[in-house]
């Protein structure tokens, strides 16, 4: 599993996450994105990342909010 916590830069994943995305030297059965919750929501973000995982990868996106981790405990726990 891959964890990553990144913020969306206008509705899409930043520049450093998406080379980082790339330079992945193996694939992960699941990937969990967990990041604040915009007014556009996750954006283009779901787009992105399935671009660069094989289409294996079960991507769940998470929104954060502080002091709220229960979404997160929940889905890490499945």
């Amino acid at each position: 599993m891959l964890i990553l916590v990144s913020p969306i830069w206008y509705a899409d994943l930043p520049r450093p996450v998406v080379t980082f995305l790339k330079q992945l030297q193996r694939s992960y059965q699941r990937v969990v994105f967990i990041s604040d919750k915009f007014m556009v929501g996750f954006g283009t973000c779901g787009r992105t990342l399935r671009k660069y995982l094989p289409a294996t990868t079960i991507i769940e996106k998470v929104a954060a909010s502080r002091g709220n981790f229960s979404p997160i405990m929940a889905t890490l726990g499945k």
